[in-house]
This record gives C-alpha cells, sequence and structure tokens, in this order.
C-alpha cells in the first residue's frame, strides 16, 4: 500500500515538472526582455539629455542674434550723429540697458582706436555716475568685464602715455564703487583670478598714484591675502623705484595700509627719503604715534585723536573704519596678568599634554626684565602668552616664543620647581652711553654696511634665505663684524621711542639669526655682543 502511494506521488511530481518547465522557460526570457528594455530606456534617455543640451545652445544662439537685430537699429538711431560728447553725455541720463551696452560697445572702439581723450571722459563720467552699468542683464557686465580686460591688463607701449594712466586710474576707482553692487561676486573672482599679471602691470607702470589705488581696489573686495602679499613685495623690491617720488599722502597711505597688515615697522625700516613725510606734527599720522604712546590713555583723546584722523587722511571711508577698529583694538586690549613665579621652557608639542596635565589655560601675561644679572630689581615686562595653572604658581612658554634660551627644559614627567630666584630674566638694556655698545675696536655700521651689501636684510626674506646669506657672510666678513652688526642693529631699534613695540619683528628675526650664529659659530675668542 506504502510502496502503491510512493509510485503515485512520483509520477504527480514528474507530470507537474513537465508542466512547470515551459512557463520557467518564459519567466527566463521575460526577465532578459526586460533587462533589454531597462538599457534601452537608458540609452534613450541619455540620447534625450543630449538633444535637450543641443535644443538649449540653438534657442540661446538665436536669442542672441534676436537681441543683436533689436539693438542694431537702436544703435543706428544713437550713433547717426557720430560719437560726439554730447551724446555721450545724453547716454548718461539715461535709464535703458540698450544705452549701457551702446556705450560700453563706444568705450572698446575707442580703445581700439587710441582715442584716449574722449574714453577718459566716458570713464571719468563712470567714476561718479555708475547707475547704467548696475544692471542684472547678463550683456552690460560681458562688455564691461571686456572693457576692464583690455584696459588693466594693458599693454606695455601704452604704458607711457599719461593718458593711459587716467584710464587704468578711472577703472580702479569704478570696480571700487561696484563693491556694493550686484557685480561684486563676478568682480572678486576676475580680480583674484588676474591679480598677478595686474599686479606686474602696476610695478610696469612704476606711479605711486596707480599703485595705492590698486592696493584699495584689493582691499575692498577683501583680498588680504593679496594685499599683503604685494605690500610686502614694493617694501622688498620696489621701495627704491619708488621713495623719493612718494608725496605726503602717498606716504600717509602706505604707512596705514602697513599698519593694517603689521608691515609698518618694514616700512619704517626700508624708508629712505618719504621718512621725510614722518613728522608728529602732521595730522593724517599724529594717531599713529598715539597708538605707541604708553603715557596717553583715555577714551576722550583716542576719540578726538580719531576725528583728526579722519578729518585729515584722504581715505576712502571703509579704509578709514578699518584702522579705526584695529586702533581701539589696540587701545582697548586688557592689562596683562604679571605673573612672576615658576616658569619653564617647553618644546610645543608639549603643550597639549602639560595642559591636560596641569590644567592649564593660555593667558596673555606681563613677564620681568632684570636690569642687571646679578639682582631681581625689574625692570620693566615684556608680554607673551603663557599656560598658566589654575593656582597661577607655575607656566609654560614655548620656546619658540621665546627670546633666550636660559629656562630649563623640561619633559612629560620630570617637572621639577624652579623658582624666580634660581635665575634672572636676561637683560637687554640699552645703556645711555653709546660708547660702550661695542667695543673700541668695533665702528659702528650703518645701514650701508658689508653685511647689507651682502644682501642681509629683514624684510622680504626667509629665515632660510638670511642664513643662506650669513654662512656666506661668516669666513668673508668674520663672525665678529657680523654679530656687532645686528647686536648693534637690535640696540638702535630699542632705542626708539617705543621701539620694541614698532620693531618687534624685526628685533625678533634680528635675535633669532644671533642666537643661531652664536650656537654654530662662536668658539669663545671674543665678547660676544648684548642686546
Amino acid at each position: 500500500m506504502i510502496a502503491a502511494k510512493e509510485r503515485i506521488l512520483r509520477l504527480l511530481e514528474g507530470e507537474i515538472s513537465k508542466l512547470l518547465h515551459p512557463y520557467e522557460q518564459q519567466i527566463n526570457t521575460l526577465e532578459k526582455e526586460k533587462t533589454q528594455l531597462a538599457d534601452k530606456i537608458q540609452s534613450l534617455e541619455k540620447e534625450n539629455s543630449n538633444l535637450r543640451t543641443l535644443i538649449a545652445k540653438a534657442e540661446s544662439s538665436v536669442q542672441l542674434q534676436s537681441n543683436f537685430n533689436d539693438l542694431l537699429p537702436h544703435f543706428i538711431e544713437r550713433l547717426s550723429g557720430g560719437i560726439t560728447y554730447d551724446a555721450i553725455d545724453e547716454w548718461f541720463l539715461s535709464s535703458s540697458s540698450h544705452d549701457a551696452i551702446l556705450l560700453l560697445t563706444v568705450c572698446e572702439k575707442l580703445y581700439r582706436d587710441k582715442n584716449f581723450e574722449m574714453l577718459n571722459y566716458i570713464l571719468d563720467l563712470l567714476c561718479h555716475n555708475q547707475h547704467l552699468i548696475i544692471n542684472q542683464n547678463g550683456e552690460i557686465f560681458k562688455r564691461l568685464l571686456a572693457l576692464i580686460k583690455m584696459i588693466v591688463l594693458g599693454e606695455e607701449e601704452a604704458a607711457t602715455d599719461e593718458k593711459y594712466d587716467n584710464m587704468i586710474k578711472s577703472i580702479y576707482d569704478i570696480l571700487v564703487g561696484l563693491r556694493s553692487s550686484n557685480l561684486h561676486d563676478a568682480i572678486y573672482n576676475f580680480l583674484k583670478e588676474n591679480h598677478e599679471k595686474m599686479f606686474d602691470f602696476v610695478l610696469l607702470l612704476n606711479e605711486p598714484v596707480i599703485i595705492t589705488k590698486y592696493l584699495r581696489l584689493l582691499f575692498s573686495y577683501r583680498l588680504e591675502d593679496e594685499v599683503k602679499s604685494a605690500l610686502n613685495h614694493i617694501l622688498d623690491v620696489e621701495w627704491g623705484f619708488l621713495d623719493s617720488s612718494l608725496t605726503r599722502d602717498d606716504f600717509t597711505f602706505f604707512l596705514w595700509y602697513c599698519f593694517l597688515f603689521n608691515l609698518d615697522g618694514d616700512l619704517i625700516d626700508v624708508g629712505g627719503d618719504s621718512l621725510r613725510w614722518f613728522d608728529e606734527q602732521s595730522k593724517g599720522i599724529s594717531l599713529y604715534y598715539y597708538i605707541s604712546d604708553e603715557g596717553q590713555d583715555g577714551q576722550a583723546g583716542l576719540q578726538d585723536e580719531i576725528l583728526q584722523f579722519t578729518q585729515a587722511v584722504t581715505l576712502l571711508d571703509f579704509e578709514k573704519e578699518s584702522i579705526i577698529n584695529k586702533v581701539k583694538a589696540i587701545k582697548n586690549q586688557p592689562e596683562p596678568l604679571k605673573f612672576l613665579n615658576d616658569l619653564y621652557s617647553v618644546d610645543s608639542t608639549l603643550i597639549t599634554y602639560l595642559t591636560e596635565k596641569y590644567k592649564l589655560k593660555k593667558r596673555y601675561c606681563s613677564l620681568p626684565l632684570f636690569k642687571y644679572r646679578s639682582d631681581q630689581m625689574i625692570e620693566r615686562y615684556v608680554e607673551s602668552d603663557l599656560y598658566v595653572s589654575s593656582n597661577r604658581r607655575k607656566a609654560f612658554i614655548e620656546k619658540d616664543k621665546m627670546k633666550c634660551k636660559s629656562y630649563q627644559e623640561i619633559v612629560p614627567g620630570a617637572v621639577t620647581s624652579i623658582s624666580t630666584s634660581s635665575f634672572v630674566w636676561p637683560s637687554t638694556e640699552v645703556k645711555d652711553n653709546k660708547s660702550t655698545v661695542v667695543e673700541s675696536d668695533e665702528k659702528v655700521l650703518n645701514e650701508e654696511s658689508d653685511l647689507k651689501m651682502m644682501g642681509y636684510q629683514i624684510s622680504g626674506l626667509t629665515r632660510a634665505r638670511r642664513w643662506e646669506i650669513l654662512d656666506k657672510a661668516v669666513p668673508k666678513l668674520g663672525l665678529k663684524k657680523i654679530a656687532y652688526t645686528i647686536a648693534y642693529n637690535v640696540k638702535l631699534r630699542k632705542g626708539q621711542k617705543n621701539g620694541l613695540n614698532k620693531f618687534h619683528h624685526a628685533i625678533t628675526e634680528w635675535e633669532h639669526d644671533l642666537a643661531k650664529l652664536k650656537k654654530l659659530y662662536y668658539k669663545k675668542d671674543f665678547n660676544w655682543p648684548t642686546t
């Protein structure tokens, strides 16, 4: 009985398999057809997308042709009497985008025809009235950009034409005036992309007024890296070509721009003939003296100086605002914490570890300078960032932030207590008797020293480049002469009014070079100079 049932089930299973087989084949065939159709759909969609792109381009081309056809009768009507000054004045009274395009097209033609006089007339009007070109119309900006490129990227043969100089100045003024317009982003991108070419051409013209206008243009669009780079190059390479030709206004401009980018010490360091304008009686510069005069305080005095500055200086409002904000930040900065307890010199890589271990906080502190190595009388204070413990009994300073190497260096887990009585902060005293600055057989070397003639200077050179020069100078000039030359420069700057602040960068770099010279070359065969 059981065997019969099993036989019947096997027969049924075989019959079902025979019935299912064609259906399985049909399903497989349909799956393949589905895959092929999906591929076909994807291919058709791609082809459709390409066709849409081609149609859009064709429509755009037709639209441009249509726009030109629409403008052509207008151009013919407007130019029927020729390009005249009366016609130009009439166009400026218009608010038509057609007239704006026509005006810029005419400017391109005048430039190609070298009719700089009439072109200058138009550009001068645009400096004072830009309503025609402040428009969302893409064709207007396209024409404006073409005109800008023609002029500011320049041709060397045109650089000798005074009228060409005037065009450059006008274009820069126009672009500064557009900084708050809907064209801001497009102009920003253009300036950033073309800065190197434009700056090279500005230097070729070698006119202080054009250089200052170009720096203003960059600053107005917040291209601050480009401004600082340009200033560094001017101070390092170009200053000798500009120095004697600067007016008071030119020098005032450079001083305040260098102040904004912390290069004012470098400007004073390289300044020659132009330093005749560095006069405390100059109303445009008196605020600069006020900043560094520690005896001056109080908001009333500061406001009086700011008011005089805003009235006297021929800068634009956004430039004055930036300068005033920085002045206020300097004068209103909080009094630094005076720190007299245990101080440790550490490598900067250890700061994170120490901060976590001792719960340190970064604080801006005043540190004591002692008049003599043999006593504990504090002469004055210098400011620096320290990492201070919560009880303020110990602090850490990064080695590369120090101006000396006399602190005990520590490593994690091996911190030992060092009280301030166990060392004396080194003296940087500037003695009144200048005869003691150098030994009797050392001559005081001026800015035209042999070391200077070999190319050694602070502004414009990296530490690596300066060291290459010093490395060559040691066997040629002698270590002693080089050391006393640099030390004299440090003392000279420190001895000036507020010199430590005004020449902070230069002093830091000189002392860095002195320390490296002493470490690598000094054999105690003469008295090493103090600074």
